[in-house]
């Protein structure tokens, strides 16, 4: 993976274990959701974008084999994976500390692995 795509996988892990931990799952995934249909909108040819919102929409009506799926696709690491990571509706889940905590973390994994 290049180094955009790794550093994007870190923000999407970093928004994973926020969900995860949240009382609420369905909190984060319903603002991912709303994020995506108001730029949906503006962007009706963003097929990724489009896929987002059919998966966080049955992530919220469905049950954990739903939730689970959608996780799957937010770590996936194949080039479709990496592809809807660029059409992420993820924005505004993660603080501006989260953010930069697991942009760090990034840089000093990839600084170990790359020197």
């Amino acid at each position: 993976m290049r180094r955009h795509e790794t550093k994007s996988l870190y923000l999407i892990r970093a928004v994973l274990d926020k969900i995860v931990r949240s009382p609420d799952p369905r909190e984060p995934i319903a603002a991912a959701l709303t994020w995506a249909r108001h730029f949906g909108e503006q962007r009706p040819n963003d097929l990724w974008l489009a896929r987002w919102s059919q998966l966080l929409e049955r992530a919220l009506d469905g049950g954990d084999a739903d939730l689970e799926r959608l996780y799957d696709v937010m770590l996936d690491p194949s080039e479709r994976g990496i592809d809807m990571r660029q059409s992420s509706p993820w924005a505004g889940v993660l603080t501006v500390q989260e953010r930069t905590k697991a942009l760090l973390d990034f840089e000093k994994q990839w600084k170990h692995d790359h020197g």
